[in-house]
């Protein structure tokens, strides 16, 4: 979907578009000037693919990075395989974020089941979360103690996850932002996010924020891009969580993606 409203903004400023996706029924199939159905593991077609357009970019962060590898000795491939690599992992997302002064929330590595035991969590509810692949609120399960989060890996296939806590924020907030290849930055109003069944089902601009929060939210986010040395659109989430009477809100940083 976010390829299809790509491809139609980008028709309106005369550019065309071609898109490759491995299913053949993509909704931005029907907005493009090219296609090309293939697997994301498809050497020769993306060869060819790379040499029918002029500038390569993703649409969301589930594509492989030896795809994105493959496409950026190519032909130029903007935002680059640094981005995608880090958007792709959990683990390594928060790490970044960490690195850049920014707060996740409170995350423990788990690759095995026996790392569940050797957390210091108890009772109280957490999130377990595959570290790659999830979206939409696939790939985690809400839990609460050791015993349930131990069935919950098992039930996500016992692959490299987090486990984080479970953040009891006023509201879900993101920031969409545009940097260009000398480093300039230009953000839109900020939107606070409404879910259903764990789907974004309507964002409202502006957010219901303080005017604090919102400098913290562009001065997050444009670190973020700068760090990752992004350029073209980047989304990031936050958190925003209830102050104490001496601090003002709190932010924490939820994830980030190429929008």
């Amino acid at each position: 979907q976010l390829g299809r409203m790509l491809a139609m903004a980008a028709a309106e400023l005369g550019f065309r578009t071609h898109i490759y996706c491995p299913e053949p029924d993509s909704p931005a199939f029907d907005v493009a000037h090219g296609r090309t159905v293939a697997a994301y593991d498809d050497a020769a077609a993306l060869t060819d693919f790379a040499g029918a357009v002029d500038v390569a970019t993703y649409e969301f962060e589930n594509i492989t990075l030896a795809a994105a590898r493959r496409l950026a000795g190519l032909v130029e491939l903007r935002p680059g395989v640094k981005p995608l690599s880090i958007s792709q992992d959990r683990l390594d997302e928060k790490k970044f974020v960490a690195s850049i002064g920014a707060k996740p929330a409170p995350y423990w590595p788990i690759t095995a089941v026996d790392d569940l035991n050797r957390l210091p969590f108890d009772a109280g509810r957490h999130v377990l979360k595959t570290r790659r692949l999830g979206y939409d609120g696939k790939g985690q399960e809400i839990v609460s103690g050791r015993a349930e989060a131990a069935r919950a890996f098992a039930r996500l296939g016992s692959v490299p996850a987090i486990l984080e806590a479970f953040i009891a924020f006023e509201k879900e907030i993101s920031v969409v932002l545009a940097r260009s290849a000398d480093g300039e930055v230009r953000c839109f109003e900020i939107g606070e996010n409404r879910h259903r069944n764990h789907i974004l089902a309507q964002t409202l601009v502006p957010a219901d924020i303080t005017e604090s929060t919102r400098q913290a939210a562009f001065d997050i986010a444009r670190r973020i891009a700068a760090g990752l040395d992004y350029i073209g659109v980047l989304g990031v989430e936050f958190f925003v969580c209830p102050g104490n009477g001496e601090i003002d809100e709190t932010l924490l940083v939820n994830e980030f993606a190429p929008r």
